[in-house]
């Protein structure tokens, strides 16, 4: 079993809290030194030194001093006896210890992903279910191993749930299985028309006699009024049925959503069999240049303005006021 030694890393004029670092060889203490100071200053360009004694040094970056560090004898986080069952939670370690344990693996954790304290929770969690189920005394090292492991499983299933990249960088849905199950590329839209068609069917097939009679005689003569003759019943009888039966295919078609309104007009035979006119009623040809839509004195209706005989409107009361001046 390795030395423990408590730790105390001064970097950039501040101390931080004592840290316990096991090793047998002065490699080993400058290692985890080296761990722990890398850890906090996030560079590539760390280099321990140790002195003579085994036990203080510096910390570098580059060639920049930027630290000490000085290490002692560490009695608190390794129980002297970790085969007593009784003193601490378990092997000796007591509540304190998994604290700092626990600290410990959220400093090792690679990752920084989440919350802080949702991280700490997580190994503080895995360290003492670890404790609990070891057979033979734990190390720190290993207690500190199961803490950071139990933050990258999460962090994992984390990625997996938002369908991100376990080991690599990405946005939420660009795992390349997650957007093949949740974003089909197919284009087709030959499935659409035919549940289009079945479903449209389906909802006729609802209304009573008097209704589907007059949607399908619409449909074969397109004309309200032809309809109306071939049913044999007045033009606005003919009108109240369509309407009832597209409100209720309407409520159908959009289930269990509210329909929304229903907006526009039905032009396909223009008005009263007539044509939609190409010209207002000066000559005015209808272009999109010479048109000006203006709201209707329904909700959602509009009608058309000719602008020719808006400006000559225009034109003739200045005229009229020119005159009366």
């Amino acid at each position: 079993m390795s030395t423990p030694y408590r730790l105390q890393l001064t970097l950039d004029g501040t101390a931080l809290s004592l840290l316990t670092i096991e090793g047998d060889t002065t490699a080993d203490l400058a290692q985890a030194v080296h761990r722990h100071a890398r850890g906090h200053l996030g560079s590539h360009t760390v280099t321990i030194h140790i002195a003579e004694n085994g036990l203080t040094g510096t910390v570098l970056r580059g060639q920049t001093s930027v630290g000490t560090f000085a290490l002692g004898p560490d009695t608190a986080t390794t129980p002297a006896n970790h085969a007593a069952e009784g003193d601490g939670i378990r092997w000796g370690y007591s509540l304190a210890d998994i604290n700092h344990v626990a600290a410990a693996a959220c400093t090792a954790d690679r990752s920084l992903a989440g919350d802080m304290t949702i991280r700490y929770d997580i190994a503080w969690s895995a360290i003492a279910l670890a404790l609990t189920e070891a057979t033979e005394p734990p190390t720190q090292n290993d207690l500190t191993r199961a803490g950071w492991q139990a933050i990258y499983a999460e962090v994992r299933e984390t990625r997996h749930l938002y369908g991100i990249p376990r080991d690599m960088g990405g946005e939420v849905a660009s795992a390349p299985r997650f957007a093949a199950y949740w974003r089909p590329t197919s284009t087709d839209s030959s499935e659409d028309r035919l549940i289009d068609g079945i479903a449209i069917h389906q909802i006729i097939d609802t209304l009573t006699t008097p209704y589907r009679d007059a949607v399908n005689a619409l449909a074969v003569h397109g004309d309200y009024r032809a309809a109306a003759h071939a049913l044999g019943i007045e033009y606005k009888a003919l009108i109240g049925r369509i309407g009832t039966a597209r409100r209720a295919a309407r409520n159908l078609w959009f289930a269990p959503e509210i329909a929304p309104p229903n907006r526009g007009t039905d032009r396909r035979v223009g008005a009263y069999d007539q044509a939609r006119a190409t010209h207002c009623g000066a000559g005015h040809e209808w272009t999109p240049e010479n048109t000006r839509m203006d709201a209707g004195r329904s909700p959602g209706r509009h009608r058309r303005r000719c602008r020719s005989c808006e400006r000559e409107h225009s034109q003739r009361r200045k005229s009229q006021a020119r005159d009366a001046a």
